[in-house]
């Protein structure tokens, strides 16, 4: 017999496959194609290739509320990805600024934000208008529309970065006066950083314009689906919630943690002090009591525990009156003395570490103990370091609490001291490494130079010998004969300069103007490849002022090594210079195997080599990263395309003579 739960449980499950087969699939939702640029964090790709970031979330919440389905489509660039739109192969953009020369290609949305290009200074000392930056050094991220915007700041000196972050570092040194960048990306880096409290913006924006989605010219039913969607799916309250999420909000106090403990602690302390003060008891059957009734100063004593901490509260007359499990676990001697209300003398010779077997020097540190007493009398407070005999080690401070009350606190800093000591004598190591490394190198050098200079000698006799006999080097041998010399006498000079450059204590080595074609004939000369790789210089020349014996050395190592790893029968080796603000960019490429980026940093240390396969000792890069920091540059290593390895560094010119970087070519 069919019960009525049954006959009800078939009817709902009736009426939910009816609803189910009337609602469309997810795959039968009309497809829109959405263009993306990499800008974090309005749009990117994550490690998982997924579409993420503002702009993504936005449109997902729009296209759901007009029923479509989204598909995404990486994009270089906005401008490409309004080309895209233009030609069909997409159909909506990521969110754009709504500039005249865009609303001709597309369709735009109704307004939803506005893309702001601020000027950010130091909270502290920093410019109140932006016309208060006149002249002052501007730091923008190298190659960003963030130089456009720096350039409205009359007069302003600008400084390139490679990145965000590395602005954000030169900001607050005061190594530039201002930064110029978007205004949410930017704060949201600051906010990452937690230094968003040192910085603000000055208003008026140098650029602001209204910002929103575009879409293809020749589906209006598309503006319109998703116009209607912004009026009736996205609220300011919905705005502020995405973008908090993704750019992140302004610290209050109460996002402090410290707050919070302070509010603990000072409360705690505030309570145990008063039922310290009511009561005045001198035993240990009043301690026991009053910590009974106050379950906030429990809680206080174990935070105190956590962090390493103990502290003994006294009367007026400096005897124990409360004290933490923490201080009798650390110095289990004072547990004793302690319930018996032993006075602060008494503990405070203990736990300094004084009390030995003699009474010699128990009398020593009872004297230390009485002067220490002395001046928490007066009102002072009494900080020193204590040693104890378990090789722990303690920051000890007795101080008045209010009018009394007074307190001896112990702090473990031992595990500080530990990495104190152990980086003072890693320091030492260093410098003895140091040194024995330069000591290596100025004999190595001496020892190079000592066979080229005999080499030169010998052949001097050859050629007198000859001579004197009235005979002729042949015609045929001449060329390389003369190739000899001048080949040993350049590599006599630059294992001579290497020496003196090498050497910390001595002064700057010269910089003069660089000839490029000596550069270009003396770096092939020396320089080692496989005999199908091919090495070309950029045509291009700029004037270079610079040390020239230190720029042929680094861009002989680079060059070498780009040859030496090279895994192809065939390949090409590109060298070029590249003007970048106040310095001139050399960049080196190759067509190799490339560098693996979780390497990039680490082949720069000495002796670090990523292939025994090939002979080398590991000292290239590392000599090229000290030689090109030494004249105040920067390197890098990054990837080519579509393989290989790029290593690109600076050479910073003469800001006196900013006529150096004209162009000769």
């Amino acid at each position: 017999m069919i019960t009525r739960l049954t006959v009800l449980t078939r009817l709902l499950c009736l009426t939910v496959a009816v609803v189910l087969s009337v609602q469309p699939a997810a795959s039968d939702l009309p497809v829109i194609r959405m263009a993306y640029e990499e800008f974090n964090p309005y749009s990117f790709t994550d490690s998982d290739g997924n579409a993420r970031g503002f702009s993504i979330d936005l449109m997902r919440r729009l296209a759901d509320a007009a029923g479509y389905r989204l598909q995404f489509i990486p994009s270089p660039n906005p401008a490409e990805s309004l080309r895209m739109i233009g030609s069909g192969e997409a159909d909506v953009s990521s969110l754009l600024a709504l500039t005249e020369e865009r609303l001709a290609l597309g369709l735009p949305t109704d307004v939803l934000g506005a893309f702001e290009l601020l000027a950010f200074v130091r909270r502290a000392d920093g410019a109140q208008t932006v016309e208060g930056l006149s002249g002052k050094k501007i730091g923008v991220v190298a190659g960003s529309f963030t130089v456009t915007g720096a350039q409205q700041i009359p007069f302003a000196r600008i400084i390139e970065f490679d990145q965000g972050d590395t602005m954000i570092v030169a900001l607050l040194a005061g190594e530039v006066d201002a930064v110029v960048s978007p205004g949410d990306s930017f704060r949201k880096r600051l906010r990452q950083a937690d230094v968003e409290q040192y910085t603000r913006a000055l208003k008026p924006a140098l650029i602001s314009s209204p910002s929103g989605f575009f879409t293809a010219p020749d589906r209006p039913g598309l503006q319109k689906a998703l116009n209607d969607a912004i009026a009736a799916e996205i609220t300011p309250r919905e705005l502020a919630v995405l973008n908090a999420l993704w750019f992140g909000r302004p610290k209050t106090l109460t996002d402090y943690p410290l707050f919070w403990w302070a509010i603990a602690f000072a409360g705690s302390v505030t309570l145990a002090l008063g039922i310290l003060a009511a009561s005045r008891q001198r035993h240990k059957t009043d301690s026991l009591r009053l910590r009974a009734q106050n379950e906030a100063s429990e809680l206080l004593v174990a935070a105190l525990d956590e962090v390493g901490a103990a502290i003994v509260i006294y009367n007026e007359d400096l005897r124990a009156v409360h004290w933490s499990s923490g201080f009798t676990r650390i110095f289990p001697e004072t547990k004793d003395l302690l319930e018996a209300g032993t006075d602060m003398r008494t503990i405070v010779s203990v736990t300094t570490g004084l009390m030995q077997q003699t009474g010699e020097d128990r009398e020593n540190a009872l004297e230390f103990a009485d002067k220490i007493v002395a001046s928490i009398s007066a009102g002072q407070l009494d900080a020193r370091t204590v040693h104890t005999g378990t090789h722990r080690v303690f920051e000890a401070s007795e101080f008045p609490i209010g009018r009394h009350y007074y307190a001896s606190l112990r702090v473990d800093v031992t595990r500080l001291q530990k990495q104190q000591d152990m980086i003072r004598d890693q320091a030492e190591q260093l410098k003895d490494s140091n040194d024995r490394l330069r000591t290596f190198a100025a004999i190595a050098a001496h020892d190079l130079n000592a066979p080229l200079i005999q080499l030169r000698m010998l052949m001097q006799f050859i050629t007198d010998d000859l001579e004197e006999n009235s005979q002729k080097i042949p015609e045929v041998i001449q060329g390389h004969w003369d190739l000899m010399g001048t080949l040993s006498h350049r590599m006599s000079r630059l294992i001579n300069d290497l020496l003196r450059y090498a050497d910390d204590t001595a002064s700057d080595l010269p910089v003069e103007r660089a000839d490029l074609n000596e550069l270009r004939a003396s770096v092939l000369e020396l320089v080692y490849r496989k005999p199908g790789i091919n090495i070309r210089f950029d045509d291009t020349e700029y004037e270079i002022f610079a040390n020239v014996t230190a720029l042929q050395a680094v861009l002989h190592n680079l060059i070498s090594n780009s040859g030496k790893y090279h895994d192809q029968e065939t390949g090409m080796i590109t060298v070029e210079f590249i003007p970048r603000g106040s310095g001139i960019e050399v960049v080196v490429t190759d067509d190799g195997p490339g560098i693996p980026e979780s390497a990039r940093e680490a082949v720069f240390e000495p002796f670090k080599r990523l292939s025994a396969s090939v002979e080398g000792t590991g000292l290239g890069l590392a000599f090229a990263k000290r030689t090109v920091e030494r004249w105040g540059g920067t390197i890098r290593i990054s990837g080519a395309e579509p393989r290989g390895c790029r290593v690109s560094f600076t050479i910073p010119q003469p800001e006196t003579k900013p006529q150096m970087l004209r162009f000769v070519g």
